[in-house]
Order: C-alpha cells, then structure tokens, then sequence
C-alpha cells in the first residue's frame, strides 16, 4: 500500500470481528417530538479469503464480512481490494442460500481514490480512507466526475496511530466519516459514520487473530 506502516499486511484465514452500534431512526407515525429512535447493536466476522483473486484481469484481495447470528445470517459481503493502493475495487453483495441471488457495487470513486459509500446505508462501514505516503498531515481533495467532491484530512497523533476523516455533501446534506487506525492491527480500531451531524453508525475493533 501506500504507507506500509499502516497498511494491513493480512494473510489467508486472518479474521477480525466488529461491533456496530446502528441508529434506527423510529418509523411509528406519530409527532416528530414522539418518536424514539432506536440503537442497534450488531458483530460481524472478517475473514481474508484470498490474496490474489482475480477480478476483471486485476488482482484484488478478498475479504469477506458476515454478522455473527445463530442460526447464520442468509447473506455475507465480499469486499475487493485493490492489493497495492490499499483501495476498495467492489463489493459483492451474497445470498448463502440463493447462489444465484447477488449484487456487485463497483468503486465509483477510481482505483487510488478513498471510498465512502453514498449509494445506500449499510449495517456495516465499508469506507475506506487513502493512506498519504508520508506520516504528516496529509489534505487531500478529490471531485471525481459525477460523484461528489470529496475532502480527505488524515493526522498522525503518535507514531502508531493514523486518524482519517472524509467529508463530502450528498443532495445537500452533509456526511463525514470518520476513522482511526493503530499501526500492526488488521483494520481500524475506531470508525463513524455522521448524517448531518448527527451519528447513524459507529463500530470498533473487539477482537482479531491469529
């Protein structure tokens, strides 16, 4: 990747597990000043499937994520990774009981860009910040065409941790995420995702291995 300190170095069956925490805004119909939303609280499961998968003649990174239920969750996401920008390509979205039944999202946003996905909510936070080369504040402004602009700030407040926020305007409003990442750990260790400033999901790193 472009900052090898930082940049995962996964290997196959390596897994992590993440907490969400989930605002469901309340769909009862009643006066704004009566409704209660609600706070999810949900696991999921990564596992590095493969490190060398072919994607459309290109070489990606499987990683695959599944909330931890019981019985399983009919559905998993695969997500592909650019191996050398450390960039997210695609997300293929899995039926486990419908093979036949499944959903590609391509990165709109172009191979060595970040990625904060607009198109629909998720119960997981599937962006993915630009590591600078160098570990300095890095400011980075991206306006890929027909999507919108996109500003990228990532600090480093100690030698082992990288602190990366995007922010972007989507149909007028406002939407940051947010993220922090500690150097030799598989994924970030904090990460949010605000609406308008308001925090729809936020999750954390609770365990990883081998």
């Amino acid at each position: 990747g472009r900052n090898p300190r930082f940049t995962p170095q996964w290997q196959p069956g390596q897994w992590w597990i993440v907490e969400y925490r989930q605002l469901q805004p309340s769909l009862a119909r009643v006066p704004p000043e009566l409704a209660v939303d609600e706070t999810i609280v949900t696991r999921w499961r990564y596992e590095v499937i493969d490190l060398a998968a072919d994607l459309g003649g290109e070489t990606c990174q499987i990683v695959r994520a599944e909330e931890i239920t019981d019985p399983p969750a009919p559905g998993f996401v695969e997500l592909a990774y650019d191996p050398d920008a450390f960039c997210l390509r695609r997300i293929d979205e899995r039926n486990r009981y419908l093979p036949d039944r499944r959903s590609l999202t391509p990165n709109d946003w172009g191979s060595v860009a970040p990625y904060v996905e607009i198109r629909q909510p998720r119960e997981t936070i599937v962006d993915l910040a630009l590591f600078p080369p160098e570990e300095r504040t890095d400011l980075l402004r991206i306006a890929p065409p027909g999507e919108p602009e996109l500003l990228q700030t990532v600090v480093f407040p100690d030698a082992d941790t990288l602190e990366a926020s995007m922010e972007l305007t989507v149909r007028g409003v406002p939407l940051v995420s947010e993220q922090r990442w500690r150097r030799g750990e598989p994924w970030w260790r904090e990460a949010r995702r605000t609406v308008g400033g308001r925090e729809m999901i936020a999750g954390r790193l609770v365990a990883f291995g081998p």
